[in-house]
């Protein structure tokens, strides 16, 4: 049976459907393209917008339009959140929860044989621990995302994924060293270590332990591969952590860290955990220790109850910080967060006019940033061939989070380091000639 997959949403989903393909392919049947026509669609969801579910349902609409006879199995957070609602959509065979996943295949089976749709949704509030096979390979990438730690207890009142991946559930140290050994052994140079809430690895062993511990341990177990952290949220981020991070020659320049608002009245609607002043101290802590580092945020527009005033707020913050990029997200309401009970929503006018004026401060941002390394020497990881650009050219990430177009670059492999001298700006990548030093 031909299998193919499609992932909506975070790092953690990319690396739950590399484990589900891995397990197919270990079987009797072949993992192929999305376009090509399959057998059987595997669409891993994303719930935390109402976008991000419209989405998942063009996705399944994509499938039906490339082999109208094939079996639709959707996953993730939207079937988690709401199988009933999935499993209305036109074509589906299986809606599969998250707790189940990892089950895939040994459910094929039972998806071919029963015409019916099927439901298999656990209630993932019970799961108590974290367990997942060890990983071959992450697809054909030279970054390897890995998944340490799963589900969130925060309840940011906003957010629906609590209900969607649980309580947070960390995985053991020594099956992360042996998983970030094997991904070094295999030739990769950089993991990304990736979790629903990161920060909070550890906190659920017993005695308890920490993100600190976790990088302060694979450091030592391992030898040369370099670190990327997702996101982190501010209040995990102690300043023995960040010195930490910041003093080691193992960690990219790279910080992922949210800040939803700037406003101190609308973080405490959000349930957040810190103020906008704590907020500024990070990331000027971070910055201080290095000036080069990439720190991009997430920050929500139009969450109930945000005014003119506290939007303003948020961009003036954001305005005065060294952040390199922004991923800006219009207010959803999602049912089952304190949130939508709410009484003082923002109109859909206004939340769209401050999402396009966030985006337009977050790409000033961005151009800032590059802007700063036109003219300089970058070691840059080439990823692979860049065809939208003139023949030759391959694209590569430099460890603070850079993308670049490297020209005249046909006999560069992929998962090799080069250095680069950028000297433009083209749309969201850099332009630059490799050199030798």
């Amino acid at each position: 049976m031909k299998i193919a997959f499609a992932t909506l949403g975070c790092k953690v989903n990319q690396f739950d459907t590399a484990i589900m393909s891995e397990s197919v392919a270990h079987g009797e049947h072949e993992v192929v393209s999305y376009e090509d026509r399959a057998d059987l669609y595997v669409i891993n969801t994303c719930t935390v917008t109402d976008n991000a579910d419209q989405a998942s349902r063009q996705w399944v609409k994509k499938a039906l339009e490339l082999n109208p006879s094939a079996k639709i199995v959707v996953t993730g957070c939207y079937a988690q959140t709401n199988p009933a609602e999935v499993k209305k959509i036109p074509g589906i065979h299986l809606v599969l929860g998250n707790g189940e996943k990892q089950n895939l295949s040994n459910l094929i089976t039972l998806v071919s044989s029963n015409p019916e749709p099927i439901t298999c949704v656990g209630e993932i509030s019970r799961e108590k621990q974290f367990q997942q096979p060890l990983l071959e390979t992450f697809f054909d990438k030279t970054r390897a995302f890995l998944k340490v730690q799963d589900g969130c207890n925060s309840w940011c009142s906003f957010c629906i994924i609590p209900k969607a991946r649980g309580r947070s559930r960390s995985f053991s140290l020594e099956e992360v060293i042996n998983q970030v050994r094997h991904f070094e052994s295999i030739g990769y140079h950089e993991v990304v270590l990736s979790g629903i809430n990161l920060g909070t690895y550890g906190l659920d062993f017993y005695p308890k332990s920490s993100l600190l511990e976790l990088f302060k341990t694979i450091e030592k177990e391992t030898t040369s591969i370099r670190f990327r952290f997702s996101s982190i949220e501010p209040e995990h981020l102690s300043d023995a952590l960040i010195d930490t991070l910041t003093s080691s020659s193992r960690v990219c320049r790279h910080f992922h860290i949210p800040l939803q608002s700037g406003d101190d009245h609308i973080l405490k609607k959000m349930n957040r955990k810190y103020t906008p002043s704590e907020y500024r101290r990070i990331i000027e802590r971070i910055h201080q220790q290095i000036p080069e580092a990439s720190i991009g945020a997430d920050v929500m527009v139009g969450f109930p109850g945000e005014t003119d005033a506290a939007f303003r707020n948020s961009c003036a913050l954001i305005s005065d910080l060294p952040l390199s990029y922004l991923h800006v997200f219009p207010y959803s309401a999602r049912e089952g967060t304190n949130a939508f009970s709410y009484f003082d929503h923002v109109s859909s006018s206004a939340i769209k006019r401050r999402a396009r004026e966030m985006r337009i401060l977050g790409k000033q941002k961005e151009d800032q940033f590059r802007l700063k390394f036109i003219g300089k020497v970058l070691h840059v990881l080439v990823e692979g061939y860049h065809f939208a650009e003139s023949e030759g050219t391959v694209r590569g990430l430099t460890d603070n989070y850079l993308k670049i177009i490297i020209e005249n670059g046909r006999s560069i492999m992929p998962n090799n380091f080069v250095n680069v001298v950028p000297y433009a700006i083209q749309n969201d990548h850099l332009l630059g000639r490799k050199i030798s030093v």
